[in-house]
């Protein structure tokens, strides 16, 4: 029989211990006092007793058993919002979008007036996952206009303009979420990723500091910090915020994660295989296995990886291990087992971006630019179009198809869905392919990749730039009316580099590879070392000659 209200032994009193501990991180101790409150329920007559059940089953990654317990519960409780809202949740984490839109519409048609914020935040995301950013940023606003102080609606706006390269409006929408939420971690993180970017490590570590004062060494926090330091080489201190994570979290697998991805490379390897083996006795095999799969790579000891992938069969079990044998096996020099690899992952999980990156680009390396576009085409309908549409233009790039990397470009922004690798290299073909005279009708067209987010363009990084050089060289041309000869433009422009990228591009595209059996004596292996007088010594001076002479 179940104590009285006031007892510490009702089912509401165990329920609320085990949501406290699994906040924790202690899921044993969640299970322990779930197990008590569902004694004191047999019946399941408590929908938050079966709930709490359900969310420590998605804590453990048992994803279909919770799926199986959310589905039981809709048909006791059809008319439970939550219920629908985390079904829908779980089945959009799985990849299931046909069953999550299901439960979106069931959570709305009992939520008309859109008032749960979660349903909301639920169809944001679902849009988000399906390239349909538009919508998913309409429902934002939507959210933000019923709640204006969800913090969460204006974190995810920002990281939608993060999407679409618009860094300052992402500042705006992330700064007006720590305004209805102070200690809300993510904005911070988002922002300290923007500082990052701009490489503004001062504003990093300040932001990370304070967030430290406030929530102690938190691993996320910690690791970010000490990456601060390490950037801005002020190792003392990078040492000195690892070291009091570790002391707080000496088994956290972030804080791990990062000390042997710095570390590995600058230490003996009897003294990395100490280490190595100190940490396989704190911590689950696994885990331990994954740091010494990391070690490996970090050091280059790409057979000896696989050689351990092998032996304990870690290789296509899931997404993770697949990904991390495609780089041991193009790290080992496998490259045709690595490509045929690669095809068979590509058809199990047809939208992994890793997966796609790492065929594009060595299957190019190795000059299959058809190979590349045919299983581009045959994954038409399979993959995401923005992700086909991304690889298209590296491809394009890579065959100095600029007007094919264009309309790639344009596709992307009409998808609303350029990342920022696609802007930096939309921007370095312009500097080195666009014609300046059709530069109005590209701009009108796509923008100017290097002048996105409003910023002065000498602090937009590279592509800003590369825009910075090409407004100059537009100014400078337009004086003289342009140069039909790429050498004219050189001798008259002799400290520019598109000129003289123009220059060698002709030049090089004129040229037929000289036959190895004619080419000229090598050139002299001699290394020589300078810095003490203005005037290069005799030998440098002897080459340089020799290339001004070229023709």
């Amino acid at each position: 029989m179940e104590a009285g209200q006031g007892s510490d032994d009702t089912a509401m009193a165990h329920l609320q211990r085990a949501r406290k501990t699994r906040a924790q991180g202690d899921l044993a101790a969640t299970h322990r006092h779930l197990s008590e409150a569902e004694a004191r329920d047999p019946e399941r007559r408590l929908p938050a007793v079966r709930a709490e059940r359900i969310e420590l089953l998605c804590a453990q990654g048992r994803l279909d058993e919770a799926a199986e317990e959310l589905q039981a519960m809709a048909e006791v409780f059809p008319r439970n919002i939550w219920v629908h809202r985390r079904a829908g949740e779980l089945a959009r984490r799985t990849g299931d979008f046909v069953t999550a839109h299901r439960h979106l519409a069931a959570a709305r048609a009992l939520d008309p007036d859109c008032q749960n914020g979660a349903v909301s935040v639920l169809e944001a995301e679902l849009l988000g996952d399906e390239g349909r950013l538009a919508e998913a940023a309409q429902a934002l606003q939507k959210l933000v206009a019923a709640h204006p102080d969800n913090a969460w609606g204006h974190q995810r706006l920002g990281q939608l303009a993060l999407t679409r390269g618009d860094a300052a409006a992402a500042r705006t929408h992330l700064e007006r979420a720590l305004q209805c939420d102070p200690d809300r971690l993510g904005p911070h993180l988002e922002l300290v990723k923007l500082d990052f970017e701009d490489r503004d490590f001062d504003a990093v570590i300040d932001r990370l500091e304070k967030l430290r004062a406030r929530r102690g060494t938190d691993p996320m926090i910690m690791t970010r910090l000490a990456q601060a330091y390490r950037l801005s080489e002020r190792h003392a201190e990078e040492t000195a915020s690892l070291s009091a994570a570790l002391a707080a979290h000496p088994r956290d697998p972030r804080l791990l994660h990062y000390v042997v991805l710095t570390r590995a490379e600058t230490v003996t390897p009897d003294l990395l295989a100490r280490v190595l083996e100190l940490v396989r006795t704190q911590i689950g095999h696994d885990q331990a296995e994954e740091l010494e799969l990391l070690a490996l790579r970090q050091t280059q000891q790409f057979h000896a990886a696989l050689r351990l992938m092998r032996r304990h069969r870690r290789t296509r079990r899931s997404l993770a291990e697949a990904q991390r044998l495609v780089r041991a096996l193009f790290g080992a020099h496998h490259y045709t087992l690595g490509l045929r690899y690669i095809r068979f992952c590509l058809r199990r999980w047809p939208d992994d971006q890793v997966l796609w990156s790492a065929y594009v680009m060595e299957a190019m390396r190795m000059g299959r630019l058809d190979e590349v576009a045919g299983m581009l085409d045959t994954a038409e309908g399979r993959a995401p179009a923005a992700t086909l549409l991304g690889h298209r233009m590296t491809l394009c790039a890579y065959r100095a198809d600029f007007a094919g990397a264009v309309d790639c470009y344009a596709g992307l922004q009409a998808l609303g869905q350029v990342l920022d690798p696609q802007r930096i290299l939309m921007a370095k073909l312009i500097f080195n392919l666009a014609d300046p005279g059709e530069s109005e009708t590209l701009f009108a067209r796509i923008g100017n990749p290097g002048a996105e987010g409003g910023g002065p363009l000498h602090r937009g990084g590279l592509p800003g730039l590369m825009a910075l050089e090409f407004e100059l060289e537009l100014q400078a041309l337009d004086s003289v009316g342009g140069y039909d000869d790429p050498a004219d433009w050189v001798r008259a422009r002799p400290t520019s580099p598109m000129a003289a990228i123009r220059l060698i591009d002709g030049w090089r595209s004129d040229r037929e590879a000289v036959p190895v059996d004619v080419v000229a004596d090598p050139v002299p292996r001699r290394i020589v070392q300078y810095w003490d007088r203005p005037e290069p010594p005799e030998a440098i001076g002897v080459m340089v000659e020799s290339w001004a002479r070229a023709p």
